[in-house]
């Protein structure tokens, strides 16, 4: 018999031999897997760390580590384990080649006689897990300020509940090694929502394919084809927003091709998932981010505007190994400080952007890093768009532009820009810099898609600090701070 602890986690994953049948997981790498498969790879799993483990780091029933154990692991350099399946195993070969310290623990399924039948797993009831305890170590992107930060996770943050989503399908390609994919992944997978994953790919070809459910012939589509692929993408039910701003022109777009629901959403690492979120059958609003999620508590720093302060149960608990970084990070009410701008209208919340990387202070006004961009990719020429904010010695702070042309076009510049720019916003939110990707040319990002704005200040504009006093490089237009400020 295979007892799992008396844990919301493993409550949820017995239920689902009940309320999904047939395929919970479908893995274009080759898987298909049923609830029950899914609990005969956990048992598997366990017993494979029970026998590879350490044996002092559990307690006298093996059946957990021990208190002070919990984050040897992680906090351990000299003994480092990576969990790796047969697809990953060559990357954790190429790590062990830089760290020699690193053991490779293999995941494998259960197969043929390997396998037990549903009546072979139950809960023990006298075997519970603190709900505070730590579960998981995830690293920040460090997307604004360049230092990530390993954030403790608790079990609570992934004890969720709410009804059975047997009937729908959820497409998993977000990493998991960021909390917008874990937890995303994991509470759908708790709630029995049949979950498809694709090959590692962002080529929209492969998206199209799922959506449609059959075979991209062409990129430029025939009528009958375009109402294939429109029809396919119009049953999605629930399409969330998170990890940054979504274009407006670009959500319109899809809303007025399918007919799509659209809703913003938001979280962070820290807080374990999403803290608000716009209503499901809500209408799209640019910027906003909805209300509280059930347990969040939101206040802002200015009454109706400013810092947006969160505290929830599902919070992280700490950061690893940085006492400093942990009580800085909330106020003296135990909310989290989560650096982004935020306003209320009503009972509504919308998102202003990050305070210390989505203004830039110049002179006496504030440029929204946000505002230009969504100005910048309404211009037709222009596919592409980021505004990386830069220190100024006269100015105090002036805006790069990053874009990538909707066709080559030699006659797009920066006095080109500006001038169409200008036909909406002021002098002083216009940009000082531009740089023209060429094609093969990829901004850098971290796992969650947002964009790593130092490195690509340092790779593009060769800009590190402050813009020196003395500008110039190769294929980077400037303007001088003297023509800014007349």
């Amino acid at each position: 018999m295979n007892k799992f602890p008396n844990d919301p986690i493993f409550v949820n994953l017995l239920r689902l031999r009940q309320s999904v049948q047939g395929v919970l997981i479908h893995d274009d790498y080759g898987i298909d897997a049923s609830p029950t498969d899914l609990l005969n790879d956990i048992s598997l799993l366990r017993e494979t760390l029970r026998r590879e483990l350490p044996v002092e780091w559990y307690d006298a029933r093996a059946t957990k580590a021990a208190p002070d154990g919990n984050l040897k692991l992680l906090a351990s350099a000299n003994v480092t384990y990576i969990l790796a399946e047969p697809n990953t195993i060559q990357q954790a070969t190429f790590i062990k080649e830089h760290a020699s310290n690193i053991k490779t623990i293999k995941i494998e399924r259960k197969t043929g006689f390997q396998c037990t039948s549903d009546s072979d797993f139950e809960i023990d009831e006298n075997l519970s897990i603190d709900a505070n305890q730590a579960c998981m170590v995830v690293q920040t992107s460090g997307s604004s300020t360049g230092n990530p930060k390993c954030v403790v996770i608790p079990r609570r943050t992934f004890f969720f509940s709410g009804k059975a989503d047997s009937d729908r399908v959820f497409l998993a390609f977000r990493p998991v090694h960021w909390m917008g994919g874990a937890s995303g992944l994991l509470a759908r997978v708790l709630r029995g929502t049949k979950i498809h994953w694709p090959q590692r790919s962002f080529e929209p070809a492969m998206f199209w394919e799922i959506f449609k459910q059959g075979t991209i012939t062409d990129v430029s589509l025939s009528a009958d084809e375009r109402e294939a692929y429109v029809s396919g993408v119009g049953k999605i039910r629930d399409a969330t927003i998170s990890g940054s701003a979504m274009n407006p022109d670009t959500a319109q777009f899809w809303i007025d091709l399918t007919g799509m629901k659209i809703r913003n959403v938001y979280g962070s690492t820290e807080l374990g998932g999403l803290a608000l979120a716009a209503g499901i059958d809500a209408p799209y609003v640019d910027r906003c981010i909805g209300t509280p999620t059930p347990g969040a508590q939101i206040k802002l720093s200015n009454g109706d505007e400013g810092e947006l302060l969160v505290k929830s149960p599902r919070m992280f608990t700490h950061y690893l190994n940085d006492e400093t970084a942990t009580k800085n990070a909330f106020d003296e009410d135990g909310f989290y400080k989560t650096g982004d701008l935020v306003r209320r209208v009503g009972a509504s919340y919308f998102f202003e952007g990050r305070v210390d990387s989505d203004w830039i202070n110049f002179l006496d006004r504030k440029i929204s890093v946000l505002e230009l961009e969504e100005n910048l990719l309404r211009l037709s020429y222009i596919s592409e768009a980021h505004v990386l904010p830069v220190l100024d010695h006269e100015t105090r702070g002036v805006a790069a532009v990053l874009v990538r042309l909707s066709r080559e076009n030699s006659e797009i510049n920066l006095q080109k820009i500006r001038d169409d720019l200008s036909l909406g916003l002021e002098r002083y939110k216009l940009p000082a810099l531009l740089y023209i990707l060429k094609a093969g040319e990829d901004v850098p990002k971290a796992a969650s898609d947002k964009v790593l704005k130092t490195q690509a200040l340092d790779k593009f504009f060769r800009i590190r600090g402050y813009r020196p006093r003395e500008y110039c490089v190769d294929g980077v237009e400037c303007l001088r701070t003297s023509d800014l400020v007349k």
